[in-house]
């Protein structure tokens, strides 16, 4: 989410070209609703494998969980998009209950859209009261300093589960 709220954000200030918002619209879309649907998949493919099979003998609440899920489909899925790291267990979870594919698709399209809505108004509301404050140098100087947080976070993580891999080899 943090993600494509910054690209909107520089998609906003023309930094993608004059079709940059529109096109990074299109492409986010397209893999959050793909994201969903793999998710989704996954969670209706593994229900009937060994280890779907195991899952269901040994945990107790997995009924509960999958007769839930199919009851509040709608709500629960809505309200994954706006609430960080809900989205993909969810999703997986509907896969496993079952649910529908197209109910699941209008729903996961439904959200996304208004998640949209939402996303798209707080970045109007930025560019506009924070936007003209903001010389472009500090717009570019903000960019270089997120695109190295992320550069050392992806080598930090690579670094830390080398680490890890080793150590579990030691033991």
């Amino acid at each position: 989410n943090i993600s494509a709220f910054l690209t909107f954000w520089l998609a906003s200030f023309g930094y993608f070209g004059s079709w940059g918002v529109l096109t990074t619209a299109i492409t986010v879309f397209i893999a959050d609703v793909s994201g969903d649907t793999l998710w989704f998949l996954l969670g209706r493919t593994l229900r009937e494998t060994k280890l779907g099979h195991f899952i269901k003998n040994h945990i107790s609440q997995m009924r509960h969980v999958k007769d839930y899920v199919n009851e509040d489909t709608i709500k629960l899925m809505f309200l994954a998009k706006f609430i960080s790291s809900t989205n993909t267990p969810l999703v997986f979870l509907a896969g496993w209950a079952k649910v529908n594919f197209k109910k699941f698709i209008r729903v996961s399209v439904f959200a996304i859209a208004n998640w949209f809505v939402i996303i798209f108004a707080i970045i109007y509301l930025l560019q506009s009261t924070v936007g003209p404050i903001l010389p472009t140098g500090i717009i570019s100087k903000i960019e270089i300093i997120l695109t190295i947080g992320v550069v050392t976070f992806f080598i930090s993580h690579l670094i830390a589960r080398r680490v890890g891999e080793t150590l579990l080899r030691a033991v």
